[in-house]
Order: structure tokens, then sequence, then C-alpha cells
């Protein structure tokens, strides 16, 4: 599959397969397991993968341009259909390219371990969860929240401490097959993304293997924020999308609705906050490609990717705002998708980092 053979597949897949089913993938909250079935029968799935394990080979500039088209229709569904290209990544990093094949094969979705209920959370170096070494492996116990695609997942990466005779090591990286001891919630019920599960999962002093670490214990930090960084462009991708999607529905409106006898167009003042939203989608859709192409060209891109999840969701919440807003009744009314819009873009103010926490990356890496 070329490049261009995918943006054209996941734009008419969006059309033909997504739009139909906005609302009833909203209203189920749950994981959407059709939807994926028929993205994988059209080559959709870990298309960023090379084609050696599995994947379709697509550039990363290609996985954003795609990803929009999707995001466009539907945000949550986008991002749960591309969200284990971020939880395979630390598995290619960890040299686990056999594993990552058998994934691929069987088409196991991996989910991301992070978030605890009560002490962890923006500041992950908090986590409470312990990995302790006891004959035979690591065995794991802690509880962790807003579990990514939690329900379907067979395979948790599992942020915690490690623990050797009693000595606390640091944080560590390791993946936890589901399985006894492994205890996943329903999916939560969230205001928006209700499509993407993330449920509680409980670790119940599972025994994981030595082979289950995918660094030396106590050294898991640079995986996971090479992951954060990698997973900052599907925020990315998301928030243009939702804007670009937000922007194209209220035109139409614009120019039927008529208001003190003129139409809304027509009005400096509706021109004036399009006109300011659709210059700063420009340049976040400018840094979402460099983004994607400093990837693509195996370089770091951890300030652009701050920076991109920090612009990306202060824009989608203002768009978004802003459609309802200029969209009167129909902006409240869920036969609409004004509303669906905005309660989809305040999660991207919050996962993956919240937008503070992507404020103070920045301002440390200034400072250095």
């Amino acid at each position: 599959m070329t490049d261009a053979d995918y943006v054209a597949a996941c734009t008419a897949f969006a059309a033909e397969v997504l739009a139909p089913r906005v609302q009833a993938l909203d209203q189920a909250n749950v994981f959407a397991s059709a939807l994926h079935d028929l993205a994988h029968e059209r080559g959709l799935t870990l298309a960023g993968l090379p084609k050696a394990l599995g994947g379709a080979g697509v550039s990363h500039r290609a996985l954003v341009d795609g990803g929009v088209a999707l995001a466009r229709v539907c945000a949550p569904a986008a991002f749960s259909l591309g969200f284990d290209h971020g939880t395979v990544r630390p598995l290619l990093a960890a040299g686990r390219t056999e594993q990552v094949q058998d994934l691929v094969a069987t088409r196991t979705h991996v989910s991301w371990c992070m978030t605890e209920p009560d002490t962890a959370g923006s500041n992950l170096l908090a986590v409470q969860s312990t990995a302790e070494r006891v004959p035979g492996g690591w065995r794991v116990t802690g509880e962790k929240c807003m579990v990514g695609n939690g329900t379907a997942a067979g395979l948790f990466l599992v942020l915690a401490h490690a623990i050797d005779d009693g000595e606390r090591l640091g944080p560590t990286l390791l993946a936890v097959p589901r399985g006894p001891g492994v205890a996943v919630g329903d999916n939560t019920d969230k205001i928006g993304f209700r499509c993407l599960p993330t449920p509680t999962v409980r670790f119940d002093g599972v025994l994981a293997s030595e082979s289950s670490l995918l660094a030396p214990p106590g050294l898991g930090l640079p995986l996971l924020l090479d992951s954060l960084d990698y997973m900052r462009l599907g925020g990315g991708i998301v928030t243009v999308g939702l804007v670009e999607g937000a922007l194209g529905d209220l035109l139409p409106w614009l120019r039927d609705r008529e208001v003190h006898g003129g139409r809304l167009v027509d009005r400096s003042h509706v021109q004036v906050t399009v006109g300011r939203l659709l210059a700063r989608l420009r340049a976040v859709r400018g840094l979402l490609h460099a983004v994607a192409d400093s990837l693509d060209a195996g370089r770091p891109a951890t300030t652009d990717a701050a920076a991109l999840k920090l612009l990306g969701a202060d824009l989608a919440l203002d768009a978004t705002r802003a459609a309802v807003q200029l969209s009167g009744w129909r902006g409240i009314d869920r036969r609409w998708p004004a509303e669906k819009r905005l309660r989809d873009a305040q999660q991207a103010a919050i996962y993956e980092g919240t937008s503070e926490v992507q404020a103070m990356n920045l301002f440390r890496a200034w400072a250095r």
C-alpha cells in the first residue's frame, strides 16, 4: 500500500463506514470491535509498521493525513484505530520484533497502564504500583485507571517501581499478558471519547516472567518518555481532525442561517472569529507535519510534540466551543455534531499529559 493509497482508503472508510456510525458509537460507550474488524479488512490497522512486521510500511506523514481524514468524522474512533501504533513502539525499541509480529498476526491489542486513581496522573514518577523480584520473575501489584483500549487488550505495558530484595530501583516497564490476576473493569462513563474504552485494570500479585521487562529494572523512563512523545503525534492528528470537522460542519449553517435580516456568514464578527481559528489551524497543521517528518527522518521530536499537544488541544477546545456557540440551538442538540465534538475536544487537554504538563515541559526545555 502506497502512502497515497492509505490516505485514500482512510478517506473512503471515514465516509462509507465511520460516518453512519458516529452517534451509535458515542451512545454505546464500548470498544468498537466491529469497526476495528472493518478497518482491518481494508488494511488500515497498524499500517505504519514495516511490511516485515505485518504493517503496510506507510510513512508518518501518511498516517497523519489518513488519521486526520478519520478524525474529521469521529476523533475517538480515529484515536482508537491508531492506538496500537503507540503501544507497540516500546516493544520495538526493546527489540521485541518477533513479539510484535505475533501481536499483529493474532490481532492482539496492547494498552498502556500508567495513570493511577489516587497518586499518579500527571506525575508518573509517583506511581505506587510495584514489581517485586521473586523466584522466576516479578510479582506485579497495583491499580491503573484510564487504560486506553483496555477492555479489548491482550497485553498491558505496566509502569511500576521495581523492588529487589527490599530496595526500590525506580520506574520499570513490564509487558504483562492478560490472564489470572489481571482484573479489567468496564469502560468508564466519560463525557467524550466514549468508543475509546478506558477501564480500570488491577494487577493482584501477577507473576510476570523475567522476559516481561522491556528495560533493565529501574531504567524504564527513557522508553516511557519516547513513547509519550510518539503518542502525542496521535493527539495532534485528533485535534486537527476535530477542528477541521467542526468548522466544516459549521459553514453550511453560517451560509443558511439568517439573523436580524442578514446571513451569519456575512457578519464581520463571525468572519473574524472563524478567521482567527483558521490561522491557528494552519499553524498546528504545520507543526503536526513537522513532527511526522522528524519521525520519518529518525530525528527526535520531543519539543515539537509537546508544543503540538498543547497548541492542538487549546485550538480544539476553542474551535469546538465557537462552533457550538455559532450554531445556536443546533449547538446543544445531540442530533447535530457540534456538541459531541466539544465533548471529545475536552479529552485532548487531558490525555497523554495535560496541557499544563506540556507547558511545563516546554519551559524546562527552554530553561535548561
